[in-house]
């Protein structure tokens, strides 16, 4: 059974087939949050760009009119540099592909679902007449084949991220045990394994990060318009 401590010499062909169900499903489950998590990655910049965007051209119409901020250059300084600021951020996201890898994950997670189908059949078949052993020595060669093309269909893909791996078998091993509940976990404990699932990769924070450069440039902005530098 999955997380018994069984000696690889022990183990019959159900319980490595079992074993790697579980595995698999995991990887799976791992590549789903993987491509939502990506999703989230390029809406959030859409929304971000858009934002930014306005904001380039509301601030080089205003340094065109004749308003007391562009008596001097400080108003279109500050035009200038927002925007190029905005339109190196976006070639440098544009690089990353977010929409692309989320969807070969998506493709991938598809693919895997297949294997484990495959896995879960070689389990349900029916027993024929023929001695168990030999019954099992076919699973056994059916096994082998489809954990070849296991092994080959991850070679072509980007691997997920430690966070996606934790949050799926999370998600994996509390369905397979929902019956049982953890009882007297220490707060400390409850607060870590929280944070553990907590999205701090660098592309999160990097959006997060634009927020008080926005709200800088505006404040910074304003301030120039008021006292006149």
């Amino acid at each position: 059974m999955i997380g018994d401590k069984i000696k690889p010499r022990d183990r019959k062909i159900d319980d490595e087939i079992e074993n790697k169900i579980f595995s698999i499903d995991v990887v799976r489950t791992a590549r789903i949050k993987a491509s939502g998590r990506l999703y989230r990655y390029s809406e959030s910049w859409d929304f971000l760009f858009l934002i930014m965007n306005v904001m380039s051209v509301a601030l080089l119409i205003t340094s065109l009119l004749p308003l007391r901020i562009n008596e001097s250059k400080s108003g279109l300084m500050l035009s200038a540099f927002f925007s190029l600021y905005t339109m190196l951020v976006q070639y440098f996201c544009s690089t990353l592909n977010y929409n692309e890898r989320a969807l070969k994950y998506h493709y991938h997670q598809l693919e895997l679902e297949n294997f484990i189908l495959k896995l879960k059949n070689l389990l349900l078949c029916e027993k024929t007449r023929r001695p168990y052993n030999d019954m099992d020595f076919e699973k056994f060669q059916k096994y082998k084949i489809i954990l070849e093309k296991y092994q080959i269909s991850l070679q072509g893909y980007e691997n997920h991220s430690d966070l996606d791996y934790r949050i799926a078998r999370k998600q994996i091993e509390r369905y397979n045990k929902k019956d049982e509940i953890k009882e007297n976990i220490k707060w400390h404990v409850k607060i870590a394994e929280w944070i553990s699932y907590k999205d701090f990769t660098i592309d999160n924070i990097f959006i997060y990060f634009q927020i008080p450069i926005i709200i800088l440039i505006i404040l910074a902005y304003i301030w120039v318009a008021v006292v006149g530098l």
